[in-house]
């Protein structure tokens, strides 16, 4: 699924911020560059009020979809989630 219509980007993950962080390090040993976009702590900045503080979004190049989702997957397996 494509967050933004015509976006070179694809959501491979949403959850809290510390297994997305994990997940990050997972896909960057892997040299799959990646986005963590967290709108919570945006719009802390910007002064606005949301409820949903503490769910992140990881993005991939839609090139890297395929392999960022197996390594999420075994990764997400061996945490045990």
């Amino acid at each position: 699924m494509n967050i933004f219509p015509n976006s070179d980007y694809t959501k491979v993950y949403t959850g809290s911020q510390i297994p997305a962080q994990y997940l990050q390090a997972v896909l960057e040993d892997a040299k799959i560059p990646c986005i963590v976009r967290d709108d919570g702590e945006s719009a802390r900045r910007g002064g606005f009020a949301i409820s949903y503080l503490n769910e992140v979004v990881l993005l991939v190049n839609n090139k890297d979809v395929l392999k960022a989702k197996q390594l999420i997957a075994k990764a997400l397996d061996e945490m045990g989630s």
